[in-house]
This record gives structure tokens, sequence and C-alpha cells, in this order.
């Protein structure tokens, strides 16, 4: 569907590296999921998750996060196809959970029976329990001041739809406050990137084309020789400091 503007050039795209998750750990200090990210002994955010998963799916193993990482890394190890399993299941559960995804709506997106999607979802919540606990303080606030604001002040209404009397409404927006703070953080961190790369004038020093921002992606053409220190530039701009 993309392809570079000139035979001599290639797409190129740079990504936030688990950018939701990364902005969600950050507001909400959950330390399980800071400990993913900061820290000597990093933790993998979807194997924590997964291992929730697993202990409800096979129980009798008596499982530790230990164990289960290891499992997932040896295909020889008898518990592999399970801890596999299970670390697939938990990074789908993981960026559905984020924006309140209920488990009717999880269970048809993964093919599994809604009961069974709460059980993931559950599991998710025991692995990162402050994560939620923020989000509902988020609500709450919600309620008493009628909006939210993203990390660099942009703010959405929310008093309508959280004071309706219809309760579709009203539980719509419950999942959309703390899904603003992080979606919209996100988005801002890519349109900040995408600002510099702007400002620096990579378009008029580079032989490169501006292709589109998709998601947490911002993707270019660039021509062979320029490549490299076209890299350098626009890597410079994605890992610039967001929010403080």
């Amino acid at each position: 569907v993309i392809v570079p503007h000139h035979k001599d050039a290639l797409v190129v795209s740079l990504d936030e590296s688990s950018q939701e998750l990364r902005i969600l750990a950050d507001y909400s200090k959950d330390s399980a999921m800071l400990s993913c990210f900061v820290g000597e002994d990093k933790r993998d955010m979807h194997n924590l998750t997964g291992l929730g998963i697993a202990k409800s799916r096979y129980p009798q193993e008596g499982w530790s996060y230990e164990a289960f990482a290891k499992a997932y890394k040896s295909p020889q190890d008898p518990l592999h196809s399970a801890a596999f399993q299970g670390r697939i299941l938990g990074k789908t559960v993981n960026f559905s959970a984020i924006y309140g995804i209920m488990a009717k709506k999880l269970g048809e997106r993964m093919l599994v029976e809604e009961s069974e999607a709460q059980v993931f979802l559950d599991a998710r919540e025991k692995a990162f329990p402050e994560a939620e606990a923020w989000k509902a303080k988020v609500t709450e606030e919600a309620k008493n001041t009628g909006i939210v604001r993203t990390m660099e002040g942009a703010v959405r209404h929310l008093r309508a739809a959280l004071n309706s009397s219809d309760a579709y409404e009203a539980s719509k927006a419950d999942r959309q406050a703390p899904s603003f703070m992080i979606q919209s953080s996100a988005a801002e961190m890519i349109k900040k990137a995408m600002c510099t790369m702007w400002r620096e004038g990579l378009l008029f020093k580079y032989d490169c084309e501006f292709i589109g921002a998709i998601h947490d992606e911002v993707v270019f053409s660039v021509g062979r020789k320029d490549l490299q220190n076209f890299l350098v530039d626009a890597h410079r701009a994605m890992t610039q400091p967001y929010g403080g």
C-alpha cells in the first residue's frame, strides 16, 4: 500500500515502544507496571498478565514469574506451550484493557467465552491493581470536575455524559475519562515529534517525503543516500521528553 517516492528510496517507520502502557504506568505509578520499564531487572508486562492467565488455566503447575518466563523462552520446557499461549493472550488483554474493554467484547475479539474473557481481565487486574485504582480515581474526579486533561493540558468535557440518565452513555463516559488521558497524551507525543521534525526542516534537508502518522508510528520515504543522517534527526524528535 505504501511505496517509496523513488526507486532508490526506502520506507522508514519510527514507532514508540509500548507507548500507551508506559503512559499508563507513569500516570498510575503502579509498582508492578513500573518494574517493567524502570530498574536493573525489568520484568515483562505481558508475562505478568500471562502468568495470571496460566495460573487460572493450569493451577496444578504452581507457577511463579521466573518459571513462566523460563518456560516461555525455552521450546524444550514442558510448560512452554502453556506459557507461550499465556503471553499471547496476556498481550492482547493488556492492550485491550487499557481502554476499559468489557468481558463480552474481549471474548468476541479473542474467540473465547465471555466467562473466560472475564478470567483474563481479572488476571490483569490482579497483576496491576494500582493501575485499575488510578482509573477509578480518574473517573470519580471527572464526575466532580466534569473534565479530564492530557499531560500537556488538552481538555475533554464529560460532565453531560457522566451524569446522563442513559446508563449506557454514563458507563461509556466512565471508560472514556482515563482513556482520553492515555490515548490523547499518546497522540500529543506523536504531534510533538512531527512538529519538531517540521521545525528542524527534515523535509528540506533530506531527500524524503512524509507519508503520515499511523497510531504511534511516523512514516517517511527516505532516499538511501540520506538515510543515516535522517534517522539520527528523526529518532531525536521521537525520543524527546514529554509531559515531564
